[in-house]
């Protein structure tokens, strides 16, 4: 699984969201992306 690839995209969305006040988008790939960070940072130790 290629997880910075996963994060990259997530912050993708999430940038055009914040840009568009999408708000359900938002509300479910903030979650996503806080997992995938510590899940990163875990694995990076």
């Amino acid at each position: 699984m290629r997880l910075p690839c996963q994060l990259e995209r997530i912050n993708e969305v999430l940038a055009k969201a914040y840009k568009y006040n999408w708000q359900l988008p938002i509300k479910k790939n903030e979650p996503v992306k806080q997992n995938l960070e510590l899940i990163i940072a875990t694995l990076e130790k």
